[in-house]
């Protein structure tokens, strides 16, 4: 019975030699997609994987119990800081930590936001027309004054311009 099946199967891919080529080509095609698309993905959530833990995460997070916010690698960008509490004594953690086995690396890693101004334009011209005039330079001083008092009027006008609108 099976060799009747595997007879009647090759007389039809013969007689019809056109389609079962054009048949043979789209299965081809749509497997070749598939196995280059489930590759790409692959990689690509291996490298993202490998990324966040070698830079970020590392492969275990520990935290103090007593923190106000549940545990999260990137915190909620809408509810500010959070607060995931704070270990104690670390150094004793670390050497609990660093005796099992297989593990490289015990890393302290803290969640805060810092941000630094450099101050605005007038700040910056106030402070260069400072050591200016520290440093006894009449034509930078002159220079820097007639800057200053540029933006000053500026601040003005717009000043006026709100007042106007309020």
């Amino acid at each position: 019975m099976n060799a009747l099946i595997w007879r009647i199967a090759l007389r039809n891919v013969l007689a019809h030699r056109v389609k079962s080529v054009i048949v043979g080509v789209i299965f081809a095609l749509g497997a070749l997609v598939g196995v280059v698309g489930n590759a790409l993905v692959d990689a690509m959530d291996r490298g993202m994987s490998r990324s966040i833990i070698e830079s970020l995460a590392g492969h275990l997070q520990i935290h103090a119990r007593g923190g106000k916010d549940p545990f999260s690698i990137y915190g909620d960008e809408f509810a500010g800081m959070p607060d995931f509490g704070v270990i104690p004594d670390f150094a004793a953690v670390k050497r609990v930590i660093g005796a099992v086995p297989g593990v490289e690396a015990v890393i302290p890693m803290g969640s805060q936001v810092a941000f630094g101004d450099g101050g605005n334009l007038l700040d910056r011209k106030l402070a260069a027309l400072r050591a200016a005039v520290k440093a006894g330079d009449a034509a930078a001083t002159a220079d820097l004054v007639a800057h200053v008092r540029s933006i000053l009027a500026l601040v003005v006008d717009d000043l006026a311009a709100a007042r106007g609108l309020t």
